[in-house]
C-alpha cells in the first residue's frame, strides 16, 4: 500500500512565483518505484548488484505500436478556481 499527498495550497505558490495559471483541471500523475536497500558507503560495483527502483506504479501506458506515443494517464483529476 502506498499513500501520498498533494499540498493544492503550496502548489499554487510555486505557480504564482512562476507566473503561471492557477485555475485550470490540474491532474495528479503518480509514479512510485521500490527502493534499492543497498547500504550507504557500499562500493558501487557492489551496490550495482542488488536490484531496486523498479517502477510498481506508473502513468505511462506502453504501447508497442511504433507509430503511436505512450500515453500518459492521470490517476485522478481536479478542477482548481482560483
Amino acid at each position: 500500500m502506498y499513500t501520498g499527498s498533494l499540498d493544492l495550497v503550496q502548489a499554487a505558490n510555486e505557480l504564482r512565483e512562476l507566473g503561471e495559471e492557477i485555475a485550470g483541471l490540474w491532474k495528479v500523475l503518480v509514479f512510485a518505484q521500490e527502493v534499492n536497500r543497498t547500504a550507504p558507503g557500499t562500493p558501487p560495483e557492489i551496490a550495482a548488484q542488488t536490484i531496486g527502483g523498479q517502477l510498481v506504479v506508473s502513468a505511462v501506458s506502453i504501447t508497442f505500436d511504433p507509430t503511436l506515443p505512450c500515453p500518459v494517464n492521470a490517476q485522478s483529476t481536479t478542477v482548481v478556481d482560483a
